[in-house]
């Protein structure tokens, strides 16, 4: 705390000698030690208190100085503003302002003072820094400095030329002189300037895509039309994706009334031949005590299972027993099956109605195989074509259908001739396949609660299943860790989709 002055002053002590010392020159050279009162201002100061500039770009060339001779004084001022106070100054050259608008700081234990010194009282009057010891940087800029000043009659191309020859290497000099020789003007060429642009004016050197658009345009101007495209291209967008669904998806109805009439479950097992002998089979399974075991792990495993005693089974035999009784035990397929169609099966067999029953364990047992084959054959680079009594456990009349639709033809490096599945084709399986899940488990309603699990046994991406479920008309519904997804009429299929698309292609 310091005292005005008049009411007391404090003076300094003699300097330690490690201190620095305001040391007084004189004739004698002899070093006296000088005393100052250090004071505050009075209480009866008008003056506000000091504000602490800086300037960042160079000190102005009067402040600098040391003699009171000044010609060329720095003028400063402060204008309020809505924004707040701006400190405005200005000499001959430059001009100055500062570029953050001051603020009260925050406080601190310490603080800063400007100090005024008089000669005559030998006193030092510390004065408190305005805004609690903020430092207002101030910005300089020249009076005849004009941004906007360029040589309008010069081009970019000329810039960078003389760019380059002023400061570029020798490399890119040459660099730079090759590419002027070898420019060619078209108004150099003798009587081909003008034939040019005539013939882009009249459309003669443009091609017939081009013409298309220009025409589609100039209809769509002339009857008002600002919002869609012109007719014909867009004619032609929705019948290309017209052509792609119906190669794409199953037969659909478009003006069917309820969802189990859109698309025939008989064509996407295959036709009724495939359908019918299905439907046999699981016509059995339902004669046996266990339709489940009978359906999943085959007919003769479970009339084995159910002849033997309840002690002994076929799956308690060691393996290391080589006995005759195990060599000659029927195979259960239980383990090709994907726990999601066995969990489907499940559900399908607590259905009162004996015919909706079977009809759907048809179903699931036509989708088992077609999901057993996409996982054993939609990854290798060549699909065997030879089909026998059974193809990789599916029936000879089913696997050819399978290879069929989703197969093509290829070449093998060796010449022999084998199939192929593209990404195309993997697409339109998987397509056939959850249609095939959403009859099976929804029945008339064609939906299911989750098809997460059915995904993750086909491994595939549930962005890549909710996009092919949307292409075949279903509405999709995300909640918390499900996904359901339900077949709604009348059938409504998305817009096609212009530039790359991440999810599966359609094309």
């Amino acid at each position: 705390h310091l005292d005005p002055i008049g009411e007391k002053e404090r003076e300094q002590s003699t300097m330690a000698p490690n201190s620095s010392r305001k040391r007084k020159s004189s004739d004698s050279g002899d070093d006296e030690e000088r005393r100052i009162s250090v004071c505050a201002p009075s209480a009866s100061n008008q003056y506000p208190p000091p504000i602490l500039c800086s300037f960042p770009g160079g000190v102005p060339l009067a402040l600098e100085r040391e003699d009171d001779s000044v010609q060329d004084p720095v003028k400063f001022q402060i204008q309020s503003t809505s924004q707040g106070n701006l400190i405005v100054g200005k000499d001959s050259v430059c001009s100055y302002s500062n570029v953050q608008q001051i603020e009260e700081a925050q406080q601190h234990s310490s603080r800063l003072c400007v100090g005024i010194y008089d000669k005559d009282k030998n006193t030092l009057t510390l004065h408190e820094v305005s805004g609690n010891g903020q430092v207002v940087p101030l910005s300089q800029s020249m009076h005849d400095y004009n941004k906007g000043e360029t040589d309008q009659t010069v081009n970019l191309m000329e810039q960078r030329q003389a760019l380059f020859g002023e400061f570029g290497s020798a490399g890119k000099r040459r660099q730079i002189k090759s590419m002027e020789a070898n420019r060619v003007d078209v108004e150099t060429v003798v009587g081909s300037g003008h034939l040019v642009v005539d013939s882009v004016l009249q459309g003669q050197s443009m091609s017939e895509s081009n013409k298309q658009a220009i025409h589609d345009k100039r209809e769509q101007r002339e009857n008002g039309d600002t919002q869609t495209p012109g007719g014909r291209r867009s004619k032609a967008i929705e019948d290309a994706t017209e052509r792609w669904r119906k190669d794409f998806l199953p037969s659909f109805d478009l003006k069917a009334s309820e969802p189990h009439e859109v698309y025939n479950p008989k064509e996407i097992v295959g036709g009724k031949y495939i359908f019918d002998y299905f439907r046999s089979h699981v016509t059995k399974c339902l004669e046996r005590e266990n339709v489940a075991s009978a359906l999943i792990d085959g007919l003769d495993w479970e009339e084995e299972e159910s002849l033997k005693p309840a002690s002994v089974k076929i799956e308690d035999i060691n393996e290391g027993e080589e006995s005759e009784e195990k060599r000659r035990a029927p195979r259960s397929y239980r383990r090709e099956w994907q726990p999601s169609v066995v969990a489907l099966v499940r559900r399908i067999l607590s259905i009162k109605n004996e015919h909706e029953k079977s009809r759907r364990l048809t179903l699931a047992l036509a989708l088992f195989h077609m999901s057993n084959l996409y996982l054993k054959l939609s990854n290798r680079h060549s699909i065997p074509s030879e089909v026998k009594k059974r193809y990789f456990g599916a029936p000879s009349s089913f696997a050819r259908f399978w290879l069929e639709t989703f197969t093509v033809e290829s070449i093998d490096p060796d010449g022999q001739t084998s199939r192929a599945m593209s990404k195309h084709y993997k697409d339109k399986c998987v397509m056939y396949m959850i249609l095939l899940l959403l009859i099976a488990d929804g029945g008339k309603d064609v939906s299911c609660a989750d098809v997460r699990p059915f995904t993750d046994d086909l491994r595939m991406n549930i962005k890549d299943i909710i996009h092919l479920l949307r292409e075949s008309g279903c509405t999709v519904k995300n909640i918390k860790a499900m996904t359901s997804a339900k077949l709604t009429v009348p059938l409504t299929f998305p817009p096609p989709r212009r530039g790359p698309r991440k999810s599966p292609s359609a094309y």
